[in-house]
């Protein structure tokens, strides 16, 4: 299988404990760095501890073996606030071709929340006999980890 790809990633859903922000609902966003690359979500301004997405983020991957997610609460009047962040191996994605499932978010050793995301993976040389997928699959035929 070729290490040459796209890889896409659609950050879906937010679960955080708690509210960070002082005052108001927190408006959040995630950062997605595959190896050099890194690449933002749109912010979900007074998402609060249940933001939703609806980005679509593309990446050319090379021999990347994991996704980091970083969750941040973005301020207008002040610098953001890093609610924390995980790591996804990107092992059934790479195996199977389609993955979604959360990634624990930790700050200083404890869980902050979790992200749901959905991955799209498409190998440059896929053997025709290999299915393609979309976002578009049914809920009850996802792969989880």
């Amino acid at each position: 299988m070729s290490n040459l790809g796209n890889l896409t990633v659609k950050p879906v859903e937010g679960k955080f404990y708690k509210n960070y922000d002082w005052f108001g609902k927190m408006d959040p966003y995630v950062v997605i760095q595959l190896g050099s690359q890194v690449k933002r979500s749109a912010t979900h301004w007074k998402g609060g501890k249940h933001p939703r997405w609806t980005d679509t983020i593309h990446f050319r991957r090379r021999d990347e073996t994991e996704l980091r997610v970083e969750s941040w609460d973005a301020d207008r009047s002040s610098a953001d606030d890093r609610i924390g962040e995980g790591t996804l191996p990107l092992t059934a994605a790479l195996n199977s071709g389609y993955w979604t499932g959360k990634v624990d978010i930790v700050k200083r050793n404890k869980k902050r929340g979790e992200v749901t995301l959905e991955i799209l993976w498409e190998p440059d040389n896929r053997p025709l006999s290999q299915p393609t997928y979309s976002f578009s699959r049914p809920k009850n035929s996802a792969h989880t980890m």
